[in-house]
């Protein structure tokens, strides 16, 4: 659907240029305005994240199929959390991976992200995935 007023569609105000020629593929109506800018067509909201009841700050834009949020980077794409969590403190020491401490995987918010080993964060995952309760989350919960 072709913009009206000649404002990108997925929210970031921007204007659009005039379609050359139709393309229906993408929406191209000739002689008036594409509906997206250039690479705008990938996002899925026009604000990059939202805060939840946990304090999580939950991707909004292009995931992947596991969760993972990703975006454009400098022409490549990169995951969000890893994104946010270098705009915040900094480079990803080599051989680190990220771990969600939430264990929220769209969650970009680094105050709940933390830079371990692979070791670290597959203990941290199983542990998370496979501890039995114990009784005083029972007595907790009565």
């Amino acid at each position: 659907m072709p913009s009206a007023n000649g404002t990108c569609v997925c929210g970031c105000g921007g204007t659009t240029p005039i379609a050359p020629y139709n393309r229906a593929a993408r929406g191209w109506v000739a002689g008036t305005h594409i509906p997206f800018i250039a690479q705008h067509h990938r996002r899925k909201s026009p604000v990059e994240y939202i805060v939840d009841e946990h304090g999580c700050w939950v991707w909004q834009r292009s995931c992947q199929p596991s969760g993972y949020g990703h975006l454009y980077v400098d022409g490549a794409i990169k995951l969000a959390h890893r994104v946010y969590y270098e705009r915040a403190r900094g480079p990803i020491p080599a051989g680190l991976q990220i771990d969600h401490l939430c264990s929220n995987r769209s969650c970009v918010n680094p105050a709940h992200l933390e830079a371990v080993t692979r070791s670290e964060n597959l203990r941290r995952r199983d542990a998370r995935l496979y501890d039995e309760p114990t009784r005083a989350d029972f007595e907790a919960a009565s």
